[in-house]
Order: C-alpha cells, then structure tokens, then sequence
C-alpha cells in the first residue's frame, strides 16, 4: 500500500462512528455468525485516572483519540452493552466476558 491509498484509508476510518467501528471489528475477527455487533458499546477508559466514558452514536474513535494529551495512558474497550459502574482490571484479550480491549 502505497502512501496515497494510506491517506485515503486513515481518513475514511476517521470519518467511521463507533457503531461502524463495532462492525468492522467483528468483520476483521470474523464474529459477524457469533453475535450481533449492535448489543455492543465502545468505551473510552484511562484505568490510571478512573475514568471510563461510552461513546455517543456521534462519537468517532480516531477524533476522539486524536484528542487525547497523551495515548499511552487511554484506551479503547469493546464491552457488551450493559450500565458501565466501575472500572475492572483491564484485560488484554478477547475474554469469555465480553470484553475487548483495543490500544
């Protein structure tokens, strides 16, 4: 891949909502058969803070993680979607709960 067609495909996933972001993952992991990407939700988390935030179906990832100080201490969390109360552990593979964490 050439750097034009890299241009081209970091501004198309720049123009992506969570939700096709959501889709995309499933795509890429071949889970689209195992279950629907509409009972998920993206979460921004920085565990060094205490703080997690769903994203709004307004919300593009790579906007908001260009917006980020410093990427190293935030992350992306792939979580089905239930009331987000408190920050666990953060795992580092797809997990029997549910979860997927994206750096």
């Amino acid at each position: 891949m050439n750097y034009h067609n890299m241009t081209q495909t970091n501004f198309f996933i720049s123009l992506l909502f969570f939700d096709q972001v959501i889709r995309m993952l499933f795509h890429l992991y071949g889970l689209e058969s195992a279950d629907d990407p509409s009972r998920y939700c993206l979460l921004e988390r920085n565990p060094d803070r205490d703080y997690e935030r769903r994203l709004r179906a307004d919300d593009r990832p790579m906007q908001v993680q260009a917006s980020w100080a410093d990427p190293g201490q935030f992350m992306f969390v792939l979580r089905l979607n239930s009331r987000v109360e408190s920050i666990p552990s953060p795992p580092s593979t797809i997990g029997g709960d549910g979860v997927v964490t994206v750096r």
